[in-house]
């Protein structure tokens, strides 16, 4: 059981962090990152929607097509970290931004991002 509730810890907590390196850094000076959030970045400057909800809706094929190649475990902490992701990122969206400058938003957007993921994929999961 220890283990399982660590893996979920690290998902959300990674998750988390890469909603924060999407609100602080990379939204607000127009980066689109790689995936899911790159994709939910471009179509929400393009849209006006909000990156957290286009997250949630792209992942909807991706998890339907997933859910006949993926086991359920692998998909279950998945589920979680996109949830995370999403909700994280709408929920940290009042934040400002944590620069004006492209390169350090680039630069600890990415870092920041890739941190988040890291623990994410440390766990076999994904957002």
């Amino acid at each position: 059981m220890d283990k399982k509730i660590k893996k979920g810890v690290f998902t959300v907590a990674g998750a988390t962090l890469m909603g924060l390196s999407l609100n602080l850094f990379l939204i607000p000076m127009h980066i689109a990152a790689g995936g899911v959030g790159g994709a939910a970045t471009v179509i929400n400057y393009l849209t006006g929607v909000s990156v957290g909800i286009l997250i949630l809706i792209i992942n909807i094929p991706i998890f339907l097509l997933g859910a006949l190649h993926f086991s359920k475990r692998f998909l279950f902490y998945s589920l979680l970290g996109t949830m995370s992701l999403s909700a994280s990122t709408q929920f940290f969206s009042f934040l400002p931004a944590m620069t004006s400058d492209l390169l350090l938003a680039a630069v600890f957007g990415g870092a920041g991002s890739g941190l988040g993921i890291g623990l994410v994929l440390m766990v076999n999961g994904s957002t």
